[in-house]
């Protein structure tokens, strides 16, 4: 699945640098007030970024189904649980505002990425799982920090 992961992304960055409906659905995120300068509608541009979230989320899922039963010989239904904590680290320390309207898939990937590194020179250095969890955390309200720190000063 580390294969997949950053293929997927590389997906996403090109078709949302090319594509005019996903410029339209980032002037809608990033500023929905002056979207319609785009002559971008928010209905419709929202209901459609739903309906490719869901159809990535749907195809993301059976590719990562097919190789799960190749892997294992078999499918579990909670081989993901308790990685939310996760997700969102990644998705914060990667760049993206808890706010919403900004973050970018290569940060999120750079976020994931460095987040297993963290986790594997702690693993190397015999820490506990339990401080694993709280120095992640910790990560966590450092970006969240700085985000907010960053955001205060850009509206200054």
């Amino acid at each position: 699945m580390v294969v997949l992961s950053p293929a997927s992304m590389l997906i996403y960055a090109v078709a949302i640098a090319s594509l005019l409906f996903l410029a339209l659905l980032g002037a809608i995120g990033a500023k929905a007030g002056g979207a319609h300068v785009l002559k971008a509608t928010a209905r419709v541009t929202f209901w459609g970024a739903f309906a490719m979230a869901l159809t990535a989320g749907i195809v993301s899922a059976g590719i990562a189904g097919i190789i799960q039963t190749g892997w294992l010989g078999a499918v579990t239904t909670n081989i993901g649980a308790g990685m939310e904590l996760q997700v969102i680290a990644a998705a914060v320390i990667g760049g993206a505002n808890l706010a919403g309207g900004v973050g970018t898939a290569s940060g999120a990937l750079i976020g994931a990425a460095l987040i297993e590194v963290i986790r594997n020179n702690l693993g190397l250095l015999s820490i506990n799982a339990f401080w694993q969890g709280t120095f992640i955390g910790s990560a966590i309200v450092l970006a969240v920090l700085f985000d907010r720190v960053r955001n205060f000063r850009q509206s200054e």
